[in-house]
């Protein structure tokens, strides 16, 4: 499993000036890297993997949210804005 950094929460603490480690979650102190579902997926295969399953823990954004994303001009990943963590079965390709 790893951590998503397109997550809600990561992006609302950063435009309040905040990337503060954690003993765990997103911000986890142990974590070596950082990505997207597209970042991971592209390293995956770069790599040598090829990926069998994908699963996403989510944590669905506060309302509030959902009114500002709707205000602005861009279309924006719903699901990738929601998923904490993937976990990810993969093989050697």
């Amino acid at each position: 499993s790893f951590p998503n950094i397109g997550h809600w929460s990561v992006i609302e603490d950063l435009l309040a000036g905040r990337w503060d480690e954690t003993p765990s979650g997103i911000f986890c102190v142990t974590h070596l890297r950082f990505g997207t579902r597209n970042t991971w997926e592209k390293w995956f295969h770069q790599t040598g993997w090829q990926i069998r399953t994908w699963e996403a823990e989510s944590l669905p954004m506060p309302p509030n949210w959902t009114e500002i994303l709707k205000a602005l001009p861009v279309e924006f990943d719903i699901q990738g804005l929601e998923t904490l963590r993937y976990r990810v079965a993969a093989v050697p390709s």
